[in-house]
């Protein structure tokens, strides 16, 4: 047995694997765990001259498991196990996240309903319960716990808070290790207004800023004024989705507050849609207005509440990517059809390559280090460089950890279920690839029905160790659609209802080309 390992909880283990073949052979490498399965957070990456074990233990990992790496030329292997004890995480990066709620806060019209509902949702690598708490609680509130890692949040205003335009909800979420943090998320009250109120209502003057070409946000200033004093900050309500004709329902919007800079000056900073695009010239249109309400009636609610420009048109910012690609280190950082060349946002195209006569398509020299260029499907077109990955926090944003026949890197998901027709990966839902079969065939590689590799299948399909001489142990295992009649699958094509042995030796019927096509 080689040295034991020791993971944490939330960090990455990676476990350099070194072997020799006297006679030159070229080398595939394997793993297996011999107890509880590891999960899709697990892989290997084999590279010219070793492989990386790579796998990000989560809190339910925590304990010693024995695994068990393979090394083999085709002919002979060998196996050795390794004992890799995962501890809790200790590290900053396993603190909670709020997931939900998004954004800086939500609007509450009273005029139309009476409470309001938030949703929270907690991220924490390391931990599968954290306390979540109000700190202050906004009385008369409730914050429920639904599930180990979610709560939901509920209050109906009262008549005295009616009388505050704008309340805090300061959420704490607690895992007990990581200091605790803080979500500060502001609900606005929109309570109706009479319309025969005295007094002079407050006087918005702002100017919307010039279209721009930028990546940084854009700031909005405002000269905001009342003869007896405002009920709270001016509200931005803003939408890259042009508002329906007719009066504008600011609930359906994000939210900002100002900030008062000098007496009656106030200023925002309005999140730019375009950072994190790198597509030189694409254009958004940010629609946005501007709520004021003062307190004229310091007893009750006969105060007057404006929206600029008006109740039924807005002001508008037009926001153009600049021509200059992004600075990146990694493709995580980069939008869908970017990588990242170690510097910049680059092009993903590459031409997939088989040099060795493997039938694997893996070798290239397009793609940048830790990247692998997959056979796109059934034809040898150019295709896309995936960043090699653990799980899906490896990928960016429209990007999900694929299975490219054992390979784990990241690609676009598509809807297609399993047995489905495809040209490309990306038509595939979620892990998929496309086989390179007649008309394409969507299909999860390397599945295990106990749970381990890329797990089990989905419904209607079955994992199937399709003899493949590709692979060191001579089979390939992947997920094909059940069956059955012949008329389930796409016969048309060259495909029939065919029985096997699944991978727990049940028999099964499924779609698979016809025999000897």
């Amino acid at each position: 047995m080689a040295s034991p390992q020791v993971a944490f909880v939330g960090t990455r283990l990676d476990i350099t694997l070194l072997a020799f073949d006297a006679d030159g052979d070229e080398l595939s490498f394997g793993f297996r765990p011999l107890g509880q399965a590891l999960g899709n957070r697990a892989q290997i990456v084999t590279l010219a001259d070793r492989a990386v074990f790579s796998w990000t233990p989560s809190a339910a990992d925590v304990g010693t498991h024995q695994v068990d790496f393979t090394v083999g030329d085709g002919e002979t292997s060998n196996t050795q196990t390794v004992a890799i004890e995962v501890r809790p995480g200790t590290s900053a990066n396993t603190a909670p996240i709020f997931r939900r709620p998004l954004g800086f806060g939500t609007t509450l019209d009273l005029s139309k309903e009476t409470c309001v509902d938030v949703d929270i949702l907690i991220e924490d690598p390391d931990s599968v319960k954290v306390e979540v708490s109000q700190e202050p609680p906004i009385e008369g509130s409730t914050l429920t716990r639904i599930g180990q890692l979610s709560a939901l949040f509920h209050w109906c205003p009262s008549e005295s808070q009616k009388a505050q335009l704008q309340h805090v909800l300061r959420l704490v979420a607690n895992d007990g290790d990581s200091p605790p943090v803080i979500k500060d998320y502001m609900i606005v009250l929109r309570v109706p207004l009479p319309t025969t109120c005295p007094g002079s209502p407050p006087q918005v003057l702002h100017n919307a800023p010039a279209d721009a070409t930028t990546l940084e946000a854009i700031t909005l200033q405002a000269t905001v004024t009342d003869d007896l004093g405002l009920k709270g900050a001016p509200v931005i309500y803003h939408s890259t989705h042009e508002p329906h004709s007719g009066p504008i329902d600011v609930s359906t919007m994000a939210q900002l507050e100002m900030t008062q800079r000098s007496p009656g000056f106030y200023e925002a900073s309005l999140p730019n849609p375009a950072k994190g695009a790198a597509v030189p010239g694409l254009k958004y249109t940010v629609y946005y207005v501007i709520v004021a309400e003062d307190d004229d009636d310091k007893t009750g609610n006969c105060d007057h509440r404006v929206q600029a420009p008006s109740e039924s048109t807005t002001f508008s910012v037009e926001i153009t990517t600049p021509q200059v690609a992004l600075s990146c280190n990694k493709s995580k950082g980069c939008p869908v059809g970017e990588i990242c060349d170690g510097k910049v946002c680059v092009a993903d195209t590459c031409t997939p390559q088989d040099a060795n006569g493997d039938k694997l398509y893996w070798e290239q020299s397009s793609c940048p280090q830790d990247h692998i260029c997959p056979l796109v499907g059934p034809s040898v077109t150019p295709s896309h460089c995936a960043a090699s990955c653990v799980d899906n926090s490896d990928c960016g944003s429209g990007r999900v950890c694929k299975v490219f026949e054992t390979q784990l890197a990241c690609g676009a998901p598509g809807s297609r279920p399993v047995g489905a027709t495809c040209t490309t990966f990306n038509q595939c839902a979620d892990r998929q690839m496309c086989l390179p079969w007649s008309g394409g065939y969507c299909s999860l590689s390397d599945c295990d029905s106990s749970g381990s590799f890329s797990g089990p299948c989905a419904m209607g399909s079955y994992c199937y160790p399709m003899p493949d001489s590709r692979f060191t142990l001579g089979k390939h295992w992947i997920c094909v659609k059940g069956c059955n009649a012949p008329a389930d699958c796409r016969t048309s094509e060259g495909y029939a209802c065919r029985e096997i042995n699944d991978d727990t030796q049940t028999k099964r019927k499924v779609c698979l080309p016809k025999a000897g096509s």
